[in-house]
């Protein structure tokens, strides 16, 4: 069985024992949206480790409704918004060319290992890659 395949099964597994822990309408509204976290995880899985070279293309700030909003840089899509105040507090992360938000952390492991930057960070700005 494959990784991904694994990982799939474990968070499955872990749905239906949410089966004992919930009421049957909590568990009926998460049961339809296995699907979505599981197309989620098979996506993310094939960003990390199928496909190494993945590249970032863009700054992006995930805004609290999961919409992302996205820019050359975090300021410039900051300063290109409306309203400042509205992505205070939200996800600040990047676009990859897969067309997955990703955080900061994850941003810089993805760079480094693409060779859009060529000193391993633990944290990418969008600065890194102008």
């Amino acid at each position: 069985m494959s990784k991904q395949h694994s990982a799939v099964n474990e968070m499955q597994s872990n749905v239906n024992e949410l089966k004992f822990h919930v009421s049957p309408d909590q568990f009926e509204e998460l049961s339809k949206n296995w699907e979505v976290v599981k197309h989620y995880i098979t996506c993310l899985y094939d960003e990390l480790y199928i496909r190494p070279k993945t590249k970032i293309v863009n700054a992006a700030i995930q805004d609290k409704e999961g919409i992302n909003h996205i820019g050359k840089s975090h300021s410039e899509i900051l300063s290109a918004t409306i309203s400042f105040a509205s992505l205070r507090g939200c996800a600040q992360g990047f676009i990859t060319d897969n067309g997955i938000f990703v955080n900061r952390e994850l941003a810089a492991q993805l760079a480094f290992s693409s060779g859009q930057i060529t000193e391993q960070k633990s944290i990418l700005y969008s600065e890194d890659l102008l």
